[in-house]
């Protein structure tokens, strides 16, 4: 799935709260991505519409994938310390904080 269709599929404008401590399934209206389709390799742009941003090459830990259409970041956490799983961290209207899991779940940070 290419970055277009990811983002047509998966991008919700849906500002609904959510309790921050509850863990959300990936198919929850309220969910802004799936980080499970946004993948596992932070150098590959996760959605059309976003370019990085940073210090770093594109992945890298300076930096972010940004949209200025939207005025959203995605920030790739795969190698996270552990207790926390690898994630994106989500931020954009709506949502001030929001890590999507690999494995499809998410949870706004706390």
């Amino acid at each position: 799935m290419g970055c277009s269709e990811l983002y047509d599929t998966y991008y919700k404008n849906d500002k609904e709260t959510v309790d921050e401590n509850e863990e959300i399934e990936a198919d929850s209206p309220s969910n802004p991505y799936n980080g499970q389709e946004l993948g596992e390799d932070p150098a590959i742009c996760p959605v059309e519409g976003f370019e990085w941003r940073g210090r770093d090459a594109p992945g890298g830990r300076r930096g972010n994938w940004y949209n200025e259409e939207n005025n959203e970041t995605l920030h790739p956490d795969l190698n996270h310390e552990p207790l926390i799983n690898p994630h994106w961290d989500y931020i954009g209207p709506g949502y001030p904080g929001a890590r999507l899991y690999i494995d499809g779940t998410w949870e706004n940070k706390k």
